[in-house]
């Protein structure tokens, strides 16, 4: 706080530049306070310049890292939607591939089915044959050509 004070015309004060105290203001030792006070306020504010330009650089970099986060962010729902529509193809994959283990089961069981049909046929045929030849050679026998 500045107080302002009457000068006299040959330019001291009224007082002899004591304050309320009757202490001399101009003494060597106001002044090394005044000097030490302008010093400590220079090295509080060069502190503070410091501690502003660190802040300045801090929210840099903290805008660097949240645009950073932000494109975290995005990748990791990019990759957990890839994620969710692999599993929803894996799980469509295995069902098709049980539908087709059971049709090639069911065509493989059919094929043995097959098989097994043309076997008696094939006994059938064959067992005719042999009944027919045997009835021929009785016909025969018997005058029946």
């Amino acid at each position: 706080m500045m107080l302002s004070k009457t000068w006299t015309a040959n330019g001291t004060m009224p007082d002899g530049g004591r304050g309320r105290d009757g202490n001399d203001h101009f003494s060597n030792s106001s002044g090394d306070h005044s000097f030490e006070v302008r010093e400590e306020l220079e090295v509080l504010t060069k502190t503070r310049d410091v501690l502003h330009d660190e802040v300045l650089v801090m929210e840099e970099r903290l805008k660097v890292k949240e645009v950073l986060c932000s494109d975290l962010q995005k990748k990791f729902k990019r990759l957990e939607d890839l994620l969710n529509n692999e599993k929803k193809l894996t799980s469509q994959r295995r069902k098709e591939l049980t539908k087709l283990h059971i049709s090639y089961s069911r065509a493989r069981e059919c094929t043995d089915n097959l098989k097994d049909c043309e076997q008696e046929l094939q006994s059938l045929v064959n067992s005719a044959a042999r009944e027919g030849l045997a009835g021929a050679d009785e016909g025969l026998e018997n005058g029946y050509v």
